[in-house]
């Protein structure tokens, strides 16, 4: 196996948000919450060089180092994710959001605010589990692309996670632009604790997300319209499945209350623009450093 002993451009494209942000923040460094997050920015940075300096050379432990660290990509969005508020917070002040226009939108396209009704058109604990599982489906569709790509298509890996963490970037510069919640105050109550996913989803919004985030439109079904399309050619039962779970993503957040149903509608040009946009960049002036297998392959 040939090894490459330059940084592929997804680790360029990581540390030039790792260190933008952490200076962003380093003037707020008294309050906790900045401070906490410089602090794993940088325990990120030092993790994703040491660990391709040590995938770059011959033997077991570089393998597993080499097969590990393509999985850091995963880490990076939820942490950019989380840090979008402390973004906006610097912006705008605490507590701002845009909600209040993506309401209007909301009801202008649909003539109704879907999350308001869509919920009780299925109603019962039975549907109340099958949408909170479409919506959480997210998570496995996005460690299951990386899996996907490190078994059958390692000499994809470059591409693949440059345009994937390029993308989700530039979904969290919108949402720091123009920072929204949702409906999370109508979902309040909306489901009881016996709804075990639905209990899931609400830790997943409370869980290190304490100023309004990101939105709108919806990375959740952007970021996986931009993994359908960066996984093509796939064979029409892979495509059908992911569609699917696509479509169901999209679905779940108005049934649940988590998101404004035109963040899901949104989210689909947003996806397909990103994927154009940094696919072409990564093919035209990219792809030639990248060339062989990544230190983030095996």
């Amino acid at each position: 196996m040939q090894i490459v002993r330059r940084p592929p451009a997804a680790d360029i494209v990581a540390t030039v948000y790792l260190i933008a942000a952490s200076l962003a923040f380093f003037p707020f460094w008294s309050a906790a919450d900045y401070r906490e997050a410089i602090v794993q920015n940088l325990g990120m940075l030092l993790f994703i060089w040491a660990s391709w300096f040590l995938a770059s050379g011959p033997g077991q432990i570089a393998r597993i180092v080499r097969f590990v660290r393509m999985f850091y990509p995963l880490l990076l969005i939820g942490m950019a994710f989380v840090q979008v508020g402390l973004f906006a917070r610097m912006l705008y002040g605490p507590g701002f959001t845009f909600d209040p226009v993506v309401a209007r939108w909301d009801a202008a396209f649909f003539t109704v605010n879907p999350h308001m009704w869509f919920h009780r058109m299925l109603p019962g604990r039975i549907w109340a589990e099958i949408m909170h599982v479409l919506y959480v489906l997210y998570f496995p569709l996005l460690f299951g692309s990386f899996l996907f790509v490190a078994a059958r298509r390692v000499y994809d890996y470059p591409r693949f996670a440059f345009v994937f963490l390029a993308s989700f970037l530039s979904f969290v510069v919108v949402f720091v632009l123009f920072p929204a919640t949702g409906p999370l105050e109508y979902r309040d109550g909306l489901f009881s604790d016996a709804v075990v996913f639905s209990n899931l989803v609400d830790y997943l919004f409370s869980f290190g997300i304490p100023d309004p985030g990101g939105a709108f439109p919806s990375s959740h079904v952007g970021q996986s319209i931009v993994v359908l399309l960066l996984l093509r050619p796939l064979s029409r039962r892979m495509t059908a499945l992911i569609v699917f779970v696509i479509i169901g993503i999209g679905v779940s957040m108005g049934y649940a209350a988590v998101h404004y149903q035109i963040d899901a509608v949104a989210g689909v040009p947003a996806g397909i623009a990103l994927y154009a946009v940094w696919n072409t960049v990564y093919l035209r002036w990219v792809a030639s450093r990248d060339t062989g297998p990544d230190p983030g392959s095996n």
